[in-house]
């Protein structure tokens, strides 16, 4: 089959999984029914997945010759799907699920797709308190410990926002405070230990990107002095 006829078909694959994906999320947010929501989530996931699939067979079928305006169009689509998938993990209590799906958005540099989970994983109830995660710090540190949901998966989110170009740094600080008052309760060590790791992002915010005092800034530093 011609490039063209392949290019063309994977294409219009991935835009009806866009839009169908799109249409399920639409219809979860308004079932009342429990049950039928939770299967709108789950259809949803397979039509991600699907759009996932193609996109990677069309960006290692078209190499260097891709069309960077189809490529960047592609990318937001996938960005927006892959918000609506993390909706749908929560939803369907799949946690497991939550790391892979903020790994996938990395290839979008979306920061808006990340600030999105966020707000997502901060509203969500019922987030298990404590599972085995892989932990990696602002440093690049990596080591396993016991920690909960929220703190692993938010962890992940802040640093990826944090090594991307032009991230808004006081809207990343608000997260880190948010970060931090809800896993204090639950787990006062590893609390700790971010917000050493938010101070050292702060002060590095403020000597290399020519970030002004904020009261997001003003936050950190006050809970600094009543914790050490």
């Amino acid at each position: 089959m011609p490039l063209d006829t392949l290019q063309d078909l994977s294409l219009k694959i991935m835009c009806s999984n866009f839009i169908a994906g799109a249409g399920r999320v639409s219809l979860a947010r308004q079932h009342d029914s429990i049950e039928e929501r939770l299967q709108c989530y789950l259809k949803l996931r397979t039509h991600v997945a699907a759009f996932d699939k193609e996109l990677t067979g069309w960006l290692e079928l078209l190499g260097e010759d891709k069309d960077d305006r189809i490529q960047d169009d592609l990318l937001l689509k996938f960005a927006t799907l892959l918000v609506f998938d993390f909706e749908a993990a929560v939803a369907l209590k799949k946690w497991e699920d939550l790391a892979e799906v903020v790994g996938k958005a990395s290839v979008c540099r979306d920061t808006t797709a990340y600030k999105a989970m966020a707000d997502i994983l901060f509203r969500a109830e019922e987030v298990p308190p404590q599972g085995t995660w892989l932990l990696t710090s602002f440093s690049g540190q990596s080591a396993n410990s016991s920690i909960s949901v929220l703190f692993s998966t938010q962890r992940a989110i802040i640093s990826d926002i944090w090594k991307m170009d032009g991230m808004e740094v006081i809207k990343v600080a608000k997260y880190i405070r948010c970060l931090f008052q809800a896993v204090l309760p639950l787990k006062q060590d590893m609390a700790h230990v971010l917000l050493q790791e938010a101070l050292h992002f702060i002060k590095q915010a403020i000597g290399v990107r020519n970030v002004v005092s904020h009261d997001e800034f003003s936050s950190i530093f006050l809970l600094t002095e009543s914790l050490f």
